[in-house]
């Protein structure tokens, strides 16, 4: 899938304004996307300046997307990643099968849900039809997907373990069965529902409703019934009011929305008041509630539409929020995805985005760039953190954004009193690519060239070293792109002893360490064992989960790699590389284990899972 990359260049006056300063003439990189779905050639190949809806071809097919495909999903657990594909004539979510390192196969949809086959177009309610699909979103726990019907009013539930084209829906919410539609502003009704968002922490899915401003919460934890009521609303006091409002609790037409599982925050797009509104739910959820920030505007009650690096324009934008980097992406009408720093600590209202994807600058909203690095409308966006990669789904297709990823294998051990380089290795850069140790330190007489990545120098202590470097490659004047941080483990070893009698060897009382409680880590990040794995003789003392942080998760894939259910065949979670973070790859291998045992394979480590982990 990867393709060379190229730079283009381009003179540019940038001109910031709203109190921003003008700059000189600069010459900015844009980023280019490194693949392409929808627009092929005869040969499969990406046709970045293809704009002709289903590829060129008179109806539905397995190369092409309609206009306005919208927020897509990815199953990290499965390796598939579903797009809806709205517009006339294919009203249908198409599935691309993901290779285990979760990179595509091919450009060719493998199956579709919502139409009978990739070829058919239909336009029904039914219980299998997608009618005019909004948004996906995907249930690792359940192995549900989750599909907002815009024009029927209703979010379809998928099972889709074992995935066969225009199967039925299982279950339906927004109406009392599946083969109603009308629009209702009730606790269980909807009006045009777009964005879905899952919570597999607390079992909860989010739908946001352009027609009624709100978005409602249910709350799935003790099962789904067809029309069910939801728990809570946002955006409105009660379930019966779907007023439009720019405050700190209103919203105006909500769209796209991403729910951030570490912090337990809620992002919703506001298509009218062009802004994304962050609520805070770590000490619960109320009807209409106040979002605790606001993104696109300086304050809770505007609704300007300009052209900026902190403003969006009309129109159904999408955010996807990167908890491991604190990134949040958020497509708006300007033909661009803007990058936000997001974290708890460093989110504030009004904020300035630090990159941005499809135009030159961040002043310029040039219509319909069909070419490698424009983005045509406003579309969806879903991220893969293990790849460092974006897609951005938009006008007859869907582009895909590979950002600079440094590798994950360990430097090479050092031997004290000796000579060292190694230098690291990155991938997807474009630009000037620069480096930094942003935690820990490297072993003592070594130093990081941050030019080069090169790691050189005489070590005069040994031991075992963590710390975590950042890779980054810069765009022009613009700012710079998403990096994730990747820690690793330096060993510094003792000479071999001497025993010709030339040099007497040193007594030294260094302690290499053989447990990770000293190390600091963050999630998923590879750390290095130097010890054998011992885990038969570890006590599990509370319940895990994803999301969920600690030396139990680490203790915890250690077993289940040594007992037959890996986590990883290769990379962070692999035997020797297991880490701090529960992961959808260790919840589906909890998950084997648990089938396995005949226990309920839901991939949360309760009373009775802890029991087998002998």
């Amino acid at each position: 899938m990867k393709i060379n990359f190229q730079r283009l260049s381009f003179l540019t006056l940038s001109i910031f304004i709203l109190g921003f300063f003008a700059l000189p003439n600069l010459t900015n990189a844009q980023y280019l996307a490194s693949d392409l779905l929808g627009q092929l050639d005869g040969s499969n190949n990406p046709v970045f300046t293809g704009s002709a809806a289903n590829n060129g071809e008179a109806g539905p097919n397995a190369k092409g997307m309609s206009v306005g495909v919208r927020q897509p999903a990815i199953d990290f657990i499965h390796h598939r990643i579903f797009f809806a594909d709205y517009n006339s004539p294919n009203s249908r979510v198409l599935v691309f099968n993901l290779d285990e390192d979760n990179n595509l196969i091919d450009r060719v949809a493998d199956n579709v849900l919502g139409q009978p086959s990739l070829t058919v177009s239909n336009f029904a309610v039914t219980q299998s039809s997608t009618y005019s699909p909004g948004s996906v979103a995907y249930d690792p726990v359940r192995n549900y997907v989750y599909v907002s019907q815009t024009d029927v009013n209703r979010v379809s539930i998928f099972d889709v373990a074992d995935i066969t084209d225009g199967e039925d829906a299982i279950f339906v919410l927004g109406q009392a069965d599946f083969t109603s539609g009308a629009a209702a502003t009730t606790q269980s009704g909807m009006s045009y529902p777009y964005g879905v968002a899952y919570d597999s922490v607390h079992s909860r899915l989010f739908v946001s409703e352009r027609f009624n401003n709100r978005v409602l919460v249910f709350d799935l934890s003790s099962g789904i019934t067809n029309g069910m009521n939801a728990a809570y609303v946002l955006g409105q006091s009660n379930f019966t009011s779907a007023v439009a409002a720019t405050t700190q609790s209103g919203m105006s037409e909500a769209a796209g929305m991403d729910f951030d599982e570490r912090n337990n925050r809620l992002f919703v797009f506001e298509r009218l008041n062009r802004r994304v509104l962050v609520f805070d739910l770590s000490s619960g959820i109320t009807n209409g509630m106040n979002a605790s920030y606001v993104l696109g505007q300086t304050d809770f009650t505007s609704a300007v539409a300009t052209v900026t690096q902190s403003n969006f324009n009309n129109g159904i934008g999408d955010v996807e929020y990167d908890d491991a980097s604190g990134k949040l992406f958020v497509s708006d009408n300007n033909q661009r995805v803007l990058i936000f720093n997001a974290s708890p600590s460093d989110i504030s209202n009004g904020a300035n985005a630090v990159a941005v994807i499809g135009q030159a600058d961040y002043v310029t909203n040039t219509n319909n760039l069909y070419t490698q690095s424009g983005i045509p409308g406003a579309g969806g966006v879903v991220y893969d953190p293990d790849n460092n990669r974006l897609y951005v789904s938009a006008g007859r297709r869907a582009s895909i954004f590979d950002f600079v990823k440094l590798s994950t294998t360990n430097p090479s051990n050092a031997t004290r009193d000796t000579v060292y380089s190694q230098s690291l290795s990155t991938t997807n850069s474009q630009g000037t690519v620069s480096y930094a140790i942003t935690s820990g330190a490297l072993p003592t007489g070594l130093s990081l060239n941050t030019s080069t990545g090169e790691i050189s120098g005489t070590p005069t202590v040994a031991g075992s070293y963590n710390f975590t470097v950042q890779a980054t490659d810069d765009n022009g004047a613009i700012g710079y792109f998403l990096s994730q941080p990747q820690e690793y483990t330096l060993v510094v070893n003792e000479p071999p002893s001497n025993t010709s009698g030339s040099r007497p060897t040193r007594a030294r009382t260094t302690t290499v360490p053989v447990s990770t409680e000293s190390v600091v880590t963050t999630p998923i990040v590879q750390v290095v064992e130097l010890t054998t794995p011992n885990t038969t003789n570890y006590t599990f003392t509370r319940a895990l989960r994803i999301k969920d942080t600690g030396e139990d998760v680490k203790e915890l894939q250690k077993y289940l790699n040594t007992h037959g259910y890996p986590v990883a065949i290769t990379g962070p979670g692999s035997l020797g590389n297991e880490t701090t973070y529960f992961g959808l790859l260790t919840h589906s291998a909890v998950v084997k284990f648990q089938l396995a045992n005949k226990l309920v394979g839901d991939g949360v480590v309760g009373p009775m899972t802890r029991a087998f982990l002998k």
